[in-house]
């Protein structure tokens, strides 16, 4: 029989997926999902970021030792850059959360947060302990621990770096290591307890490297008796690749941040430095096991044997030919489970993933679609339901419902082997359904540091809870099982096929301005456009604007009408600003049925993840500037993603982004600037061929403006003349700058610039400052962050020829979007630097 089973795992391999399983996984993978149940140990890993899991370490523990691994990223990523994409901020955190997401689809971990928001680079633990505030953050990491129960904790980043590295790197170590100590302490944080139990973990571990170290050859000569060296290369027949090759694809998902890795295959040594606990036993001197002294097996809980059993026995019969011949033990196990420890995290999740294989073994597959995408609450929809039972066992359904509003769609429906029942099915959208939208960004923020979730039971959560869901009760065999399962909007692409995504819950209409920001110069008025969005069909209001006193709007408010369900309609209001310079927030709202509606429509969607939607606020900055814009028309070559050219525009300013496989050298001469966008040199292999052109524009007169690049994979050189870049930054946005050269054209032509220009910037001065450069350069700007030396690479101005050439690190692409004067002055100065262009 093994011989047979065997044989059946290798004819298998080629279509098996890694870690977690398909919707309708196959027999291999419905085996090893039962190895799975039978582990009961837990492992937490910490970190900041996303991207800074070690995916290596997360697929061995999941997919070697089997064990239930999380991964806690503090932030969600919100302060990052974007390297395929123009979203930032809260809509770059959810497009990060999503990559995180399909990471763990694939190396098999489960995802948690916290609240704490990525405000940008920190350079010590102490400010991000601060600005996180350390009480509410220091909760969530304890929230983690008692939801999840891990046995170990293992910290990404060294505790004891502060200063050394980033700040929000350190203190999520340090945040750890106290959550430990507090969170088996029933008197911390007591108001979590009406939901979870207080829990102690039994050790802490650092995944540390070499290069914590500074070296190999530190490493090599570092005491390690209290380290545990892993072999992660491991290689699983049952998935055709190694632990290594699963770790690379999880880390290639994290796209938007340039992480495409490739699969090492072989040895692959972690190390483990013990830290606070239980310590492992050392043999000959040396720790060897993580999880020694720690029990793996159901036995950990009383009467857990007959788990342990039970699992055995149905391992060793599974029939991978017919995995529904293990229905009648799974179906003893689950009652068996049912009755260990109630109150024990691990058993619920458990519990979940056995009505999954038993849902598996008996081929049931059970479907909710719609054919129509987005609705409004009380709309009425048509629903296809699906259900098939692909076994010989006696299934049943009792019920289907509608679980927003308990409607019962259907009733006492036989599922015959392999015999499809579709039916079709009409519901009402609960007036009480939630919108589409991430939970974590329903309120504003009270600080930058955190975002505001009320609700205990959402803390941390991935993803917004579905309330759009079918409930399916069923009898199998006679027992009594309940599966839900989410609405989804499903359609056939003539040359993809099936595509399933998200059912959208939205507001009858949303309104959207069609910029970032808007410019008032000199205190004249400007047209600002307000996009009326319908999601339903027929909808009729009045839509608005609000300003602050001292601004004026006409007219007052414009009344709107669409006929059909995605309709737009336009309206254009003028703004007049007072005389003095001031920035405030431009919102809007439309009047509807008597409902006040105040947010925009916003859509994160890449091939590599599930579309997403937010419902924000619809507000962007406005600000009336007093500047001297003189009339010009720039080039922009885009790069990793940034709203540089739409700020511009604001100015009156022609920018035309250039095609560089379309575009010749004779092209560049009716440019007076052309602006490299931020990374462009890191993400465009287009800049092999087109730099030279690009120097030989500035040699005759042209101006070019590079803005920063970071020092990993430059295509081309990023300058004609010789410049070396770092990893040099201002992480403090309001860190004091110096003018070096007073003189210079920059700071006087066509605005006069002053330290005064540098105040209210947001989240840093700027990044990846020069640290070389040719004596043709002229470094205009020094700062430093607090208690650092002095830095003078962040903007570099050189005759090149008969014109110029500038690379900037500072942060241009977050402050123009931000609306700050003195940012937008000092840009204009560097695209009108003198030249012979008109």
């Amino acid at each position: 029989m093994k011989n047979l089973i065997y044989l059946i795992l290798l004819l298998l391999l080629s279509q098996v997926v890694v870690a977690q399983v398909d919707r309708q996984p196959n027999s291999v993978q419905i085996y090893e999902q039962l190895l799975r149940l039978k582990n009961t140990a837990t492992v937490m890993y910490v970190a900041a970021h996303p991207d800074d899991e070690n995916t290596r370490l997360i697929s061995w523990l999941s997919n070697d030792k089997r064990v239930n691994t999380i991964y806690l990223s503090l932030t969600r990523g919100d302060g990052g850059q974007n390297l395929i994409g123009k979203e930032k901020g809260p809509l770059l955190g959810l497009l990060r959360t999503q990559e995180l997401l399909e990471a763990r689809n694939i190396d098999g971990g489960h995802q948690f947060f916290s609240r704490a928001n990525d405000f940008g680079y920190s350079k010590t633990a102490t400010e991000t302990r601060t600005i996180w505030e350390e009480d509410e953050i220091m909760s969530d990491v304890v929230w983690a621990i008692r939801k999840f129960q891990p046995d170990i904790l293992i910290n990404r980043f060294d505790h004891k770096s502060n200063g050394r590295t980033h700040g929000h790197h350190t203190f999520s170590a340090i945040a750890s290591l106290e959550a430990f100590d507090l969170s088996g302490d029933p008197s911390i944080f007591s108001d979590q307890l009406k939901f979870v139990d207080a829990w102690q973990p039994a050790r802490v571990f650092f995944n540390t490297a070499w290069w914590f170290y500074g070296s190999k050859e530190n490493f090599e000569k570092a005491d390690k008796s209290n380290m545990i060296a892993v072999d992660v290369g491991a290689y699983y027949p049952m998935q055709g690749r190694s632990n290594n090759e699963i770790a690379a694809q999880s880390r290639s998902m994290h796209k938007c941040q340039g992480f495409g890795s490739t699969a090492r295959r072989g040895r692959q040594i972690e190390y483990m430095e013990f830290l606070k606990g239980n310590a492992p036993r050392k043999i000959d001197g040396q720790m060897t096991d993580i999880f020694d002294g720690i029990d793996l097996t159901w036995k950990r809980y009383p009467n857990g044997n007959i788990i342990d059993d039970l699992i055995d026995e149905i391992t060793s019969a599974f029939n991978f030919e017919n995995p529904s011949a293990s229905l009648p033990k799974l179906l003893e196990l689950r009652k068996k489970m049912e009755l260990i420890v109630t109150n024990s995290q691990l058993r619920n999740r458990k519990l979940q993933a056995l009505y999954d294989i038993i849902k598996w073994c008996a081929g049931i597959y059970l479907e909710a679609s719609s054919s129509i995408e987005t609705v409004s609450r009380l709309d009425s929809v048509y629903l296809t339901i699906e259900a098939i039972n692909r076994s010989n066992s006696n299934v049943k359904i009792r019920s289907i419902i509608y679980k927003s509003t308990d409607q019962v769609l259907f009733e006492d429906i036989e599922l015959i082997d392999n015999m499809d029942v579709s039916r079709r099915a009409q519901i009402e959208i609960s007036e009480n359904a939630s919108f589409t939208t991430p939970y974590w960004l329903n309120e504003p923020q009270d600080s930058i540091g955190m975002y505001v979730v009320r609700d205990q039971n959402l803390r941390g959560i991935p993803e917004s809870p579905n309330d759009q869901v079918i409930r399916f009760e069923l009898l199998i065999d006679g027992h009594s099982l309940a599966y839900e399962e989410p609405i989804t909007y499903k359609i056939t692409d003539p040359a993809i096929g099936e595509i399933y995504r998200p059912f959208i819950i939205a507001p009858p209409v949303t309104t959207t301005f069609p910029q970032p920001i808007y410019l008032t110069t000199n205190a004249e008025s400007i047209d600002v456009t307000l996009e009326i969005f319908a999601h339903r069909a027929n909808v009729e209001g009045v839509a608005g604007l609000n300003v602050q006193e001292g601004w004026r709007v006409e007219p007052a408010s414009a009344a709107f009408a669409i006929t059909h369900k995605g309709g737009r309609q336009v309206l254009t209001f003028e703004i007049f600003p007072p005389n003095t310079e001031e920035k405030i927030m431009l919102s809007a709202y439309a009047d509807i049925d008597n409902n006040r509606i105040k947010t925009s429509y916003q859509v994160v969607d890449y091939d590599h993840i599930d579309k997403q939607t937010a419902f924000l606020p619809t507000e962007v900055p406005i600000e009336n500037i007093n500047i001297n814009a003189p009339a010009m028309r720039i080039g922009y070559i885009s790069g990793a993603g940034d709203l540089v050219p739409e700020s511009l525009r604001q100015l009156g300013l022609v920018v035309e982004e250039i095609d560089i496989d379309n575009t010749h050298f004779e092209d560049l001469k009716s440019y007076k600037s052309i602006v490299v966008g931020i990374r462009a040199f890191n993400t465009r292999d287009e800049m092999v061929y087109f730099a030279d052109d690009l120097w030989r524009y500035a040699a005759e007169g042209g101006n070019v403006i590079v803005q920063y690049n970071t020092t990993r994979r430059l295509k081309a050189p990023i300058s004609p003349l010789a410049i070396e870049l770092s990893r040099d930054r201002i992480a403090e946005e309001d860190a004091p700058l110096t003018i070096l050269a007073n003189t210079h054209p920059i700071f006087n032509f066509p605005n006069k610039i002053s330290e005064a220009d540098f105040n209210d910037w947001v989240q840093e001065r700027g990044i990846y400052f020069a640290s070389e450069w040719d004596d043709s350069f002229t470094p205009l700007l020094s700062g430093h962050d607090t208690g650092e030396e002095e830095k003078e690479g962040m903007l570099l101005v050189a005759k090149y020829g008969k014109g110029h050439y500038a690379y900037t690190g500072l942060s241009f692409f977050r402050q123009l979007p931000a609306g700050v004067p003195g940012a937008y002055r000092l840009f204009i100065n560097l695209l009108a630097l003198q030249n012979n262009r008109p």
